[in-house]
């Protein structure tokens, strides 16, 4: 008897949480749902011998494996740069909603992979590289943001007049205004 009441228990935390993954914002759907699919093909072809309840185990060594294998360095879609920190962390956020559903299944017994020292410092190590590339090429972090976008060009041509011809003087900040642009 205690078997099959655990089937039950087992059978309706897997009940609710697809019920809960059906009514989540489509947008986090069509987010995580093809890093899953990519994260658990990768499993099949690292892990061909496991069984299916281990083979899409989630655990912070398969995290940061697959992030480092797949996922760091892979180039844009939409130009020839590396994928940024936020598509890195969209995918670390998919698998660890992964981990999350195979844990309220009952599947899934390792720790939490998203809160290990390993992936914490990967992705610590990730914001400094980026920001130490950044400091070596000269890259403007605020360049191009919506200040630039915000102002045709010959809207900053009347700037500049205006400031030049303010009471026959120039303005105090006119570099520093300037310099924003």
């Amino acid at each position: 008897v205690r078997t099959s009441e655990n089937l039950v228990v087992a059978e309706t935390m897997r009940q609710t949480a697809l019920h809960n993954q059906q009514f989540r914002a489509k947008a986090t759907n069509s987010q995580y749902d093809p890093k899953v699919i990519e994260f658990k093909q990768w499993c099949r072809d690292m892990y061909p011998d496991d069984s299916p309840e281990t083979q899409y185990t989630v655990t912070e060594a398969k995290l940061v494996s697959f992030l480092r294998m797949c996922v760091i360095g892979r180039k844009s879609k939409t130009s020839c740069n590396e994928i940024g920190d936020s598509s890195i962390k969209a995918y670390k956020n998919a698998i660890v909603d992964l981990y999350k559903r195979q844990r309220s299944q009952n599947v899934n017994s390792h720790p939490h992979p998203g809160e290990g020292s390993t992936i914490k410092n990967l992705m610590t190590s990730l914001k400094k590289d980026k920001a130490d590339h950044m400091k070596q090429n000269f890259l403007d972090r605020g360049r191009q943001t919506f200040r630039m976008k915000s102002f045709t060009t010959d809207q900053l041509h009347n700037i500049t007049k205006t400031c030049w011809t303010k009471s026959g003087a120039v303005h105090n900040s006119l570099r520093d205004d300037m310099s924003e642009f």
